[in-house]
């Protein structure tokens, strides 16, 4: 990233900057919300544990704890907390994200 500001970068071919540049762009698009972590965080609450697979993976290897809603076509070995329910279903996704917020919000103040 910074070697794109500098001149780093100068004795590659225009196209070759280019490529740098979008690859720049599509990784930041993919680690904003990690980007300035200083650690590794407590928890991970994940809604699609089949389509967030990677995630629960790097979580269970830095020895996250893993929260997770777990339909019928996830594998429950991998979450540490099971939450079993439809993840596909808007109401009932709507009702069980209020409930974790709540009692995350409650127990921070306590």
């Amino acid at each position: 990233e910074e070697g794109l500001k500098t001149d780093k970068y100068a004795k590659y071919t225009k196209y070759e900057r280019l490529q740098l540049e979008k690859e720049k762009i599509r990784l930041e698009r993919f680690f904003v919300g990690i980007r300035d972590l200083e650690s590794a965080p407590n928890a991970l609450f994940v809604i699609d544990t089949q389509r967030e697979a990677n995630a629960v993976k790097e979580a269970n290897t830095l020895g996250v704890f893993t929260i997770g809603l777990v339909d019928t076509n996830s594998n429950p070995d991998l979450i540490d907390l099971v939450i079993p329910a439809n993840d596909d279903g808007q109401k009932s996704l709507e009702f069980i994200i209020k409930a974790v917020l709540k009692g995350y919000a409650d127990g921070k103040t306590a």
